[in-house]
């Protein structure tokens, strides 16, 4: 006596097509996120940088970009845009570095906001 054998056929073209799509949605909202933490980290340093301006250059020179060296990573740049942005940022005891302050007082709220970021 043979098997007797039935199958059902799935047809997942429709799951796939959303998986795409959720992931295309995920990382534009990704970004959207990143970039506006961006704005509010820029502003942060501007606003609390701890040296006296001569000319306004290191302070308006200060940033931070969004960027997205490899699949499933980010990761923000905090940077000077003056030349002596490493003194400012390494002399003096560290005295008017606004970087790694930056970084320490504002990443946690930055990581901590990406919490439940999909589901808005």
């Amino acid at each position: 006596m043979g098997v007797s054998r039935r199958s059902i056929r799935i047809d997942i073209t429709d799951v796939v097509n959303g998986l795409d799509m959720l992931e295309i949605n995920s990382d534009i909202k990704i970004q959207k996120y990143l970039s506006k933490s961006c704005e509010e980290l820029e502003y942060y340093m501007k606003e609390n940088a701890p040296w006296h301006d001569r000319t306004g250059n290191a302070r308006r020179g200060l940033n931070a970009k969004v960027e997205h060296p490899k699949d499933n990573y980010y990761r923000i740049a905090l940077k000077h845009g003056v030349i002596y942005g490493k003194y400012l940022e390494n002399a003096m005891e560290k005295r008017f570095a606004i970087l790694e302050p930056t970084v320490r007082l504002k990443g946690p709220d930055v990581i901590n906001g990406m919490k439940g970021l999909l589901n808005r």
